[in-house]
């Protein structure tokens, strides 16, 4: 029995894309219907399906064209869907956006387009976005938040492709108020996960609370971005790019970090125990495992204001 092909609405992606094993392919919606190849690599296959998804677009309108001048098509073009914007935007706007945000946007897409994929534009309502925020807020507050905020950014965008007339219905629409997060990590709570974790655990949590950044700009640290006393960091929210000068405390972490085992071509700072680079699924596991060993509950996040806490330099803190 073959294969189950996965298909493209199940992981949100883009209409005419298929993943089948570990790579991506383009299946034309003309005849004949070849099946194209855009490669295992995500944003490099939405890249190259935009190009292939604009082509067709025009293909389809020539051909819808010379059917209505030859009389053959009596009905009018169909209005653009949520599904179809879907697919302009995660071809054209969501490579634009940082891979974490990029990963988040297809699984709140997936349970927009559940309710609104086949709903044309112009037909979503404030009364609809308003159920749906209510509906999916009653378990999830934030993420509702957050989905509606990506179905809002999709409508403008829709309004600036000519494919939406009507205004912004989320426009106006009430979010759940979230409060901020203000957990302080005490040094025994500390201590007694670094004490309860592995390797990798005790290694994360020391860089995250030492260079007080945000967990995904830790994870992306390479080698070569330590030189001369300094650790160069990318800042992913804000694209800036920030020199932290490495202390003594840093400097020991640091030091050891870069004598860990590593497979050949591997340059990330962290790396688990077989010489691989690091990834939060591999540190999540093993700090999950630590804090309830220790009995204790924070987020690695909350490292970066327990580094802000503890520091006694305002400036620095900041």
């Amino acid at each position: 029995m073959g294969r189950k092909r996965e298909s493209s609405t199940s992981s949100a992606l883009p209409r005419y894309v298929y993943r089948q094993r570990k790579s991506y392919y383009f299946r034309s919606p003309l005849a004949p219907r070849k099946w194209i190849a855009l490669g295992s690599d995500l944003p490099r296959a939405m890249a190259k399906y935009a190009t292939l998804l604009l082509s067709t677009e025009s293909e389809q309108a020539a051909l819808r064209e010379q059917l209505a001048d030859a009389g053959l098509l009596p009905c009018a073009a169909p209005r653009p869907t949520l599904t179809d914007l879907w697919d302009r935007y995660s071809a054209v706007a969501l490579p634009q956006k940082a891979p974490r945000t990029q990963s988040d946007n297809r699984k709140e897409a997936a349970l927009l387009l559940a309710v609104f994929g086949s709903v044309v534009l112009d037909d979503i309502t404030a009364v609809g976005v308003r159920t749906y925020l209510d509906t999916r807020g009653a378990a999830a507050r934030t993420r509702a938040n957050r989905e509606v905020a990506l179905l809002s950014h999709m409508l403008n965008r829709a309004r600036e492709w000519g494919m939406m007339l009507q205004p912004n219905p989320c426009a106006g629409v009430k979010k759940f108020k979230e409060p901020g997060r203000d957990r302080y990590v005490s040094d025994e709570e500390y201590v007694a996960v670094w004490r309860a974790g592995d390797q990798l655990v005790r290694d994360t949590m020391g860089l995250a609370y030492l260079l007080g950044q945000r967990p995904q700009d830790v994870f992306a640290l390479t080698l070569q971005q330590v030189s001369d006393g300094v650790i160069a960091i990318n800042v992913t929210k804000t694209k800036q790019r920030v020199r932290i000068v490495v202390s003594d405390a840093l400097a020991g972490l640091l030091d050891e970090l870069q004598t860990r085992l590593r497979k050949p071509g591997v340059t990330a700072l962290l790396v688990n125990s077989r010489g691989a680079a690091a990834t939060p699924g591999m540190f999540r596991s093993g700090f999950d495992k630590a804090r309830a060993a220790a009995g204790v509950s924070f987020q690695l996040r909350d490292l970066r204001a327990k580094n802000a806490t503890d520091t006694d330099d305002l400036a620095i803190a900041q």
